[in-house]
């Protein structure tokens, strides 16, 4: 009979441990993680422009074997 009892308080042990487990991971994902964005201004684009081809000086050039 003891072996019973103790069979039935190690497996109510697991499943209550089991929905613990469940409870926390259900409210961290319904639980908001941050504060929502302070400016609600959207973003835009400042300038927009391709770059320049660099020019090669003699001192930016490659590198001449001596």
């Amino acid at each position: 009979m003891e072996l019973d009892t103790c069979a039935a308080r190690e497996i109510l042990v697991v499943v209550s441990i089991a929905l613990l487990g469940v409870l926390l991971a259900l409210v961290s994902v319904l639980a908001p993680w941050y504060a929502g964005p302070l400016d609600t201004r959207r973003p835009v684009v400042v300038e927009m422009h391709a770059p320049q081809q660099p020019t090669l000086t003699p001192d930016l050039g490659a590198a001449r074997p001596r």
